[in-house]
């Protein structure tokens, strides 16, 4: 692929790690379901937020926990990673509060703290779709720009027409989600997020089964993903090559 002598962070607010947990201290019963809190950045409804429920329910059904029966979950699944927003979905004491949301701010570090040769990293924060217009029509002059999504639950639940944008001005995007890819978005290398939402319930379940969340170590991902949509580069006019196809974890055609 052609260098990029430009690339734009687009990015919004700092939101939690996505395997940042909280118990509340509350007394159960051992007959009682548990209550699991689940702090989403995207609706429910959203391909990626389905993904990580998914996931997440496989993992706690491998540690015999049993939705329905043994454990029971209350989402906000309305683009929110705000606590007070989870307290008044679940209308009640939670056991255990799950943030699925990713770090923005280790986000922003991983780029502008890596070596750039030949690469200006600039980084620009939108907080509406005016701004999010007017950054992309500004970028889309600058010869041989390109756009990196942030990694943030504001640029996450507006991908689609921040993807297409980009594309109609011919201006390649990277995103550290898979799902960013499926919507258009050429490339993306970052966690697998099914992956770290099914690792959670690991801690969910010893957290519920009486240990204190301090006492459990920060993990990290463990599985990365490089995906790219092959449909976007040639739209773009981009000659991918054959050795780079070959390290794609998933080419979308």
């Amino acid at each position: 692929m052609r260098r990029r002598e430009f690339i734009k962070l687009l990015g919004n607010t700092a939101v939690a790690w996505p395997l940042s947990l909280g118990a509340a201290a509350l007394a159960q019963s051992s007959q009682q379901a548990r209550r699991v809190g689940v702090l989403l950045p995207f609706d429910e409804n959203d391909p990626e937020a389905k993904n990580r429920l998914k996931q997440f329910r496989l993992g706690m059904r491998d540690l015999d926990w049993i939705e329905g029966r043994s454990w029971s979950r209350k989402s906000s699944g309305n683009g929110s990673t705000s606590l007070a927003t989870l307290s008044l979905a679940c209308r009640g004491p939670i056991d255990v509060q799950y943030d699925t949301a990713p770090f923005h701010d280790s986000y922003h570090r991983s780029f502008t703290a890596a070596p750039q040769p030949s690469v200006e990293v600039e980084i620009a924060h939108v907080r509406t779709a005016d701004e999010i217009e007017s950054t992309i029509a500004k970028l889309g002059k600058e010869q041989g720009s390109g756009l990196i999504l942030g990694a943030d639950n504001f640029i996450a639940n507006r991908r689609e027409p921040i993807i297409k944008l980009a594309n109609e001005r011919g201006m390649p995007t990277v995103s550290g989600f898979r799902q960013f890819v499926v919507d258009g978005c050429l490339m993306a290398y970052g966690p697998d997020t099914g992956d770290i939402s099914r690792r959670a319930s690991a801690y969910v379940d010893r957290i519920l089964r009486g240990e204190r969340p301090g006492n459990l170590p920060v993990q990290s991902p463990t599985r990365f993903e490089l995906i790219l949509n092959l449909k976007t580069a040639k739209a773009l006019g981009l000659s991918v090559q054959e050795s780079f196809l070959e390290l794609c974890d998933e080419v979308i055609e």
